[in-house]
């Protein structure tokens, strides 16, 4: 998949998907071929068989693949019903929320969806802040996806950017 080979990622998870129909490891693989091949339907069907998973419910990715297949598919509002629910599945995980807000923030500045990454970006910025804790692996990758929404958001010139003073800070939590 991260070789933009869709068909070939379908292909070596058959077998594995023959012996775990329902893993939702496999599921979420299965999901994502069929997303990059256009197929949003057949991948937004895979990953509510994910989501009877526990551990899939807990798991951002899964979530970021439902509202991306819903968005492709042009089914906005049920990605916003998905970004509404997300609180009550990941509960206060407070890393899990700040991925899924982050990977989420990034997915809509790609689609070119800027108000709603803008929102995202800032909700994401507000948890970093007010988090009291030492940065985890989560967080730095968190800030590279506000850094990333800040110079879409630049670019746009919808809105003014902050992404020197947010690089600028990551940089100083870095060291």
């Amino acid at each position: 998949l991260a070789l933009g080979q869709p068909n070939e990622a379908r292909r070596a998870i058959e077998p594995v998907r023959r012996r775990a129909p329902e893993d939702p490891d496999v599921l979420l693989i299965s999901a994502r071929a069929a997303d990059q091949m256009g197929e949003p339907y057949r991948a937004v069907e895979l990953l509510k068989r994910a989501l009877k998973d526990v551990s899939a419910r807990r798991n951002s990715e899964v979530w970021v693949a439902l509202c991306a297949a819903y968005l492709r598919g042009g089914s906005a509002a049920e990605a916003d019903v998905i970004m509404e629910e997300i609180e009550r599945f990941l509960g206060h995980a407070e890393e899990s929320l700040i991925r899924f807000d982050a990977d989420l923030a990034r997915l809509f500045a790609q689609r070119g969806e800027l108000a709603r990454a803008h929102h995202l970006a800032e909700r994401v910025q507000a948890r970093l802040q007010a988090s009291q804790r030492e940065r985890s692996w989560i967080d730095q990758q968190a800030q590279l996806a506000v850094d990333e929404v800040y110079a879409h958001v630049h670019e746009s010139e919808r809105v003014p950017s902050r992404r020197t003073e947010v690089l600028s800070e990551w940089l100083q939590q870095l060291n």
